[in-house]
This record gives structure tokens, sequence and C-alpha cells, in this order.
């Protein structure tokens, strides 16, 4: 495809670098235009991006059109040579007036409602206006808006990595603070007739930034600077401009774009500007990221609140991060929206909400194979498929499905385990220990227990992460059934120090730490009270089995994590499970693990009714949102960084085990994205007591798994057939054989 982009602003170089980097690589062909203008050409340069100089624009209204028409002329001859398919642009005239004239789709974006002119120049011309969701402007049949911001083309954590070194381009200590301040030349066709501060006012606020401390830089868009500024004067390369955005205390600004830069990441700002404020800054005032004002008065008092704000900068970082959450990547979606055109637009028209899947249809869901029986695709790392193009974890639910068939034999089956675990226990307190979160599977594996006429101990392990609901839920049922709780508290610092270092890890397996927290406590507390009998919640009919590649956990592979990333160097409390200790637990002392509702014909919906009606227990909004952390990793860290949708391996279940059918599941995954709140993701990182520069470092470290670490894996490939005999007299659960030594 050949493709035209006009560029009239240095912003517009950073709205498209991204997307003509990757259209290169793909194989398409670009002719760019640009405006004559000192930075532009710096920044298409140090992109390595091939343009045309289409000249310098004037500043009055006169020299505008006589400019519009001979760069018109110009750019029509070389479009003829060119040949383009397709032109792009931001708001620009030229581009939509050459494509009318050539018959070919011209595409523009804008963001700015306040331009009076511009829509006038390119939206006859246009086939597409695509606008961010938050502009407020009325644009006609054409228009179509997409969920996210334009500084998002670049600032999106897809491509922007803040880079520490500008601190010392500036001369700054790690922890010296400092304000930056953006001044406009007030000479383009939408400044026309419109200011931002008086000169007083910048004189006033330099002196007290300074006497408060802080360093001040200053960008003048102008070609002059008043004598007074000159030594404040910005002298970095253009291209770090972001950094000293992202890293600077307080931002103030005559400039929406930077303005909205400074917002989306995290830096508090004040805006002056007597023009409208656009549909992108009300959304960032909303947020509380940006204090706009039409004029200077008012701006020393404001600018004297924030600086007296406790944690003001920590704060904004968090409150970018609810700002930008759901926001698609708008480069991604318009690689898509081109490379489809005109079927992409058609799809929008007929459902708009799939923008938000464009990320996994453009890049990792071409050219996935999807199992012919579940909906598990290649997505999962180590998936296998046979003749018939079912995956291996279909093979592992129908041999699940042999050792526990849902007839008669079941019946007897379950029978007998009832009685062993009755007689085990005749002399004790209890017979049996049920670890409970307040969930649907752990309420009603203990809820079963009961009817079945055994007498659990409930066990919980508070990682310090529970739900209102889950406490709740845990007091409720333990009382109405009459079953004793027994509660076990994490020391916060030691648990927080192992969640924190396998996020450090980057391996989808973030939530092991509490796994294998449960699974410990679980061990330990039947060892302290002599009961030989756990009973578990899972089920492979609803949950299925998680594939290797996105669920790994053993002692060792927790050691070497947390050796590797954590800060304790020695845990005194944290239940730690050694592998000696579970061969003391299981061949010595004989403590079994049983997966109860394996032997039931297990259905969520039903099993809601029950527990609602009979135990007042509440649904907690999804699956194992009972837990905070655990609510943040499935519907936002494990999707975001991993492209790992665990609603697949749960619905890959209920078709197997036939409570909804392939198409249904298809369905749900195409038509909803994994529900969130963006108050979660804010929550976590607070919590964990980590920066929002910290958390996207995290976000954009390189992917790993278990197999980057030290695990037992190979060690259990090695005893394959000592855990096969082991499973078969059902000394080990028969999953451990079946998904790790097989």
């Amino acid at each position: 495809m050949r493709i035209f982009i006009d560029i009239g602003h240095p912003a517009h170089v950073h709205y498209f670098r991204n997307f003509i980097k990757i259209m290169e690589a793909k194989g398409h062909t670009f002719f760019v235009s640009a405006r004559n203008r000192s930075i532009i050409h710096y920044l298409l340069e140090k992109y390595n991006i091939r343009f045309w100089d289409r000249g310098k624009g004037k500043n009055n209204i006169l020299g505008k059109i006589i400019y519009m028409l001979v760069a018109d002329i110009k750019l029509l001859q070389k479009s003829i040579k060119f040949k383009p398919d397709i032109l792009i642009s931001f708001a620009s005239p030229y581009a939509a007036q050459i494509a009318w004239v050539l018959r070919k789709p011209h595409i523009v974006f804008d963001d700015t409602e306040h331009t009076r002119f511009a829509p006038f120049l390119y939206k006859p011309f246009s086939k597409v206006i695509l606008n961010p969701s938050c502009y407020y402007k009325q644009m006609g049949r054409k228009q179509f808006r997409f969920n996210s911001f334009t500084e998002l083309f670049y600032l999106h954590t897809n491509y922007y990595i803040p880079n520490h070194e500008v601190l010392s381009l500036l001369g700054l200590n790690n922890d010296e603070k400092y304000v930056l301040l953006r001044f406009v030349s007030w000479k383009a066709l939408h400044d026309i007739g419109h200011t931002g501060l008086d000169f007083d006012v910048k004189e006033e606020l330099i002196n007290l930034f300074e006497k408060k401390g802080y360093r001040v830089f200053i960008s003048n868009e102008a070609e002059k600077t008043e004598p007074f500024l000159e030594k404040y004067l910005l002298k970095i390369p253009p291209e770090f401009m972001h950094d000293v955005l992202k890293y600077a205390y307080l931002f103030i600004s005559e400039s929406g774009t930077m303005a909205s830069e400074a917002a989306i990441l995290g830096t508090p700002v004040v805006y002056i500007n007597s023009l409208p404020l656009m549909g992108y800054l009300q959304e960032e005032q909303k947020h509380g990221l940006l204090y706009p004002f039409s004029s200077s008065f008012g701006v020393i008092k404001k600018v004297e609140e924030l600086l007296s704000f406790p944690d003001l900068k920590k704060t904004c970082q968090t409150r970018s991060q609810t700002l930008l959450f759901g926001k698609i990547d708008p480069t991604g979606f318009l690689i898509w929206f081109v490379e489809e055109y005109p079927t992409s637009l058609k799809i929008l028209h007929k459902d708009p909400e799939y923008q938000i899947r464009v990320k996994s249809e453009n890049s990792k869901d071409k050219g996935l194979k999807i199992c012919s029986r579940c909906i598990l695709d290649t997505t999962v790392s180590d998936i296998l498929f046979d003749e018939k193009g079912e995956c291996q974890y279909c093979k592992i639910h129908d041999e699940m499905e042999r050792l526990h068939p849902l007839d008669n034999s079941s019946k007897q089956g379950i029978n007998e385990l009832v009685a062993k675990i009755k007689y085990h226990g005749r002399k004790k307190p209890y017979d049996c220990i049920v670890g409970v979160s307040g969930g649907r599977d752990s309420t009603y594996t203990l809820y079963t227990a009961v009817k079945l006429g055994l007498r659990p101990l409930a066990v919980h392990f508070d990682n310090g992460w529970n739900t209102e609901i889950s406490v709740k839920n845990i007091k409720k049922i333990c009382e109405k059934l009459n079953v004793p709780l027994y509660t076990i508290v994490a020391d916060w610092e030691e648990f927080k120090d192992l969640q924190i270092a396998f996020l450090k890890a980057s391996t989808p397996d973030a939530d092991i730490p509490t796994d294998y927290a449960i699974y410990s406590v679980l061990y330990e507390v039947a060892y302290k009270e002599g009961i030989r009998y756990i009973l578990n919640g899972h089920s492979f009919r609803t949950e299925g089995t998680s594939p290797i590649s996105w669920t790994y956990m053993d002692p060792l592979y927790v050691s070497s994590v947390h050796k590797r990333f954590g800060e304790i160097k020695r845990f005194k409390s944290f239940p730690h499970m050694t592998f000696v200790k579970l061969i003391w637990f299981l061949f010595v002392k004989g403590i079994r693990e049983i997966r109860l509702l394996e032997y039931i014909d297990y259905r969520q919906k039903e099993a809601d009714q029950i527990l609602m009606s009979e135990l007042d227990w509440e649904y907690y909004g999804g699956h194992h949102h009972e837990n905070m952390y655990t609510k943040f990793f499935q519907s936002y860290y494990l999707p975001t960084k991993f492209y790992i949708d665990k609603r697949k391996t749960e619905l890959s279940a209920l078709i197997r085990s036939g409570q909804i059918n392939r198409e249904e599941a298809l369905k749900e995954i195409k038509s909803n994205s994994y529900k969130n709140e963006p108050e979660t993701v804010a929550y976590a990182i607070s919590k964990l007591g980590i920066t929002q520069e910290e958390f996207n470092k995290i976000m954009n470290e390189p992917i790993k798994s278990h197999s980057d670490y030290h695990t037992y894996l190979e060690l259990m490939h090695i005893l394959k057939w000592p855990i096969k005999i082991a499973a078969r007299f059902k000394l080990v659960p028969q999953i451990m054989y079946l998904k790790y030594a097989k």
C-alpha cells in the first residue's frame, strides 16, 4: 500500500512515527510532506523518516490562503508521481484537498474543537474523520470516535519508556525537584486573538518557585525570549521533551498539546489559555490532573495551593493511571484501520466496540490456531494439537472424566471417600480441612462437605487483599454451617515483598505467592491438627486445567524468584512449603488432597442459587474477584502485559463439560473485554507501595516464563513414572502427573 502523510506540527511527527515504522516493516511505502519548521525537520530526521519540504506558512490569514494554493499545486504534482492509495493527516487541508482531486480516501484525525477554519477546509474532502472519544464536537456521518487520546500514539506504554538520564542532561540530582513552563508563539491559525500568561505573572511564578527551592526551566515556542527568561531556557535535544514532562514536579503551560502530554504522564498541569477548553483537556481536568485558567488571574494562588499539597506528584501518577484505563493503543488501531480499509469502517459502524479488540485482531490473533473442540489457542505457548485439531488440555479433561465419571460409580466413590474421611477423623474434633476464600468454589465445597456429614475445619489465608464481600461471605457461611474458622494472617511486609518480586520477574505467575501460601498453610494446619484430608474447591469441569505456560508453581521456583528480586533476605513467618516438607506430609504423615467437586455434577449457576438462598452468600462480580490482587492480576495484568485471558480456560472447561456450547464461548470472548475498574489498578499500585514509574517499568519489561528461573519441572519429568504410580494410588493429585510430569 502507498500512503501519503502530511505533517504540519511537531506533534504530528509523534502521532505518525510509530505507525510509519511498523507499516514500513510490513512492506508499505510512504510519501511524507512536512511544513518548513526546524523542529519538525529535526524530529523527522531523528526518527529516520524521509520527507519533502512543502514550505513555510504565513502568519496572517491572506498569507495562509496564498500559501495553501501554492502548496496544493506542488503537493498535487508530487502525489501524481507517487500514486498514493490512501492519504492520512491531522486536520490537514492540503492532504484532504489532494485526496479529493485524486479520488482517493483521506483519513483525518482531529482533537481540537475550537478550530474554526480547519474543519471547513478538510471536512468536505475527507472520507473518514477520526476523533478521540472525549471530542465533543459533532462532525456528521463521516465521524468515528476512538477510545483513546491522540497523545497515546507515542506515549502509550507499547512505545514510550521514560528515560531517567534526562535528569543528568538537566544537571539535576535524582531527588532534585524542578518545574517546567511552556510559552507559545500565538501564531497558529486557531491562536489568533488569544493570549496566555502576562509577563509580570511569569516573573512572579519564577520567583515563587526559586524561593521554594525548585529549579525552573522554560520551553518557549516564540522566536524571541524576554531577557529575564533567557537563563531558564531549556537546552536539551527535542526528543527528550517528554521525559522532561514526565519527571517535572509541576508544569505551567500555554500549550494544550503539551499540557495533555504532561497530564497523561502523571505530571500536574496549570494550563493558561483564553481558548475554549478542548475535550481531552476537560477529561484531564475531571481526573484532577489539569487546572485551567482563561487568564493570569488566580494562577499564582492555584500554584501555591498545589505546591502545599502532600504527595502531589505521586497522587497525579495514580490519577493518570485511572485516566488511561481502558484506552486503546491508537497506533495499533490505525494500522488495522488502514490495512483493512474500507472493510474496517463498515465493521466499526456496525460494532463500535470492535476497536477494543483491534489489538488482538491486528497483532497477536492473526494466524492463531484455535482448538477444534474448546477455545484455547496458540496464545498458549505450550499448546499442542492432535490430528483432529484438539489440544492436550482437552485430552487431560477426558482422562479426568474417565477417572471421575458422573454415574453410579461416582456416587459409590464419594460414599467410600466420605466413609474413609470419617473413619480417619473419628477421634478428632475435625475430620477434614477446607480452604475458604469467600468465593463460589470454596464456599460450595464447604457446603457440600457439611451436607455429606463431614466435620470440616475452615481455614482462611488472609494475604491482605480481601474484599469486604469476601470477608462477609466467610463469616456468614461459617456461622450458618456451624463450622469453626481458622485464619492465618500474612506478614504484610514479607508477602508484599514476594508479590513485587514476582511482578519484577516478568512472568505470568504473579499471583503464585497467594496460591503457594494457601497450599502451604493448608498442609501445615492439617499436620498441626492431625487431619488427614484437605478438601480442594477446584473442578476440572468448571475451571479446567490452566496451561503450564500460564500458571506454574513449585517451591524452588518461588525461592528462585524471591532470591533474585526480593528485598527481604530471609522470611521469618511466610509459609514456605519445601520439597522435603511436601514429601514428609504426603508419604510419612499420609495427608491427602481431595478435589471434592470432581465427584459431583457441579454447575456454577445452580451453585450460586443454592448459596444465595441458603447461606445469604454474595457474588463479587467475576471469577476470583473476591480478592483484590487476583482481580487486578486476572483482569488487568495478564491481559495487558501477556495477552492472557483466563476466561478462555474457564469457558473451555464449560464447553468440554457440556455446560455451554463453543459458539457461546467464542461470542463471550469476542464481544466482551475482561471487565475491570480503573480503581483496581490504582489500588494495587498504591497498596504495593510502588510508584507509577516502577509499575510502568514492570509492565514494559520483556516477557519471561518459569523456564527462565530454577524450578523442579525437569526433576518431575525425570520422576515421571514414580509420580504416575503415586497418582494412581491417590497419593498425589492426578493432575500433578497429567500436567507436570506426563
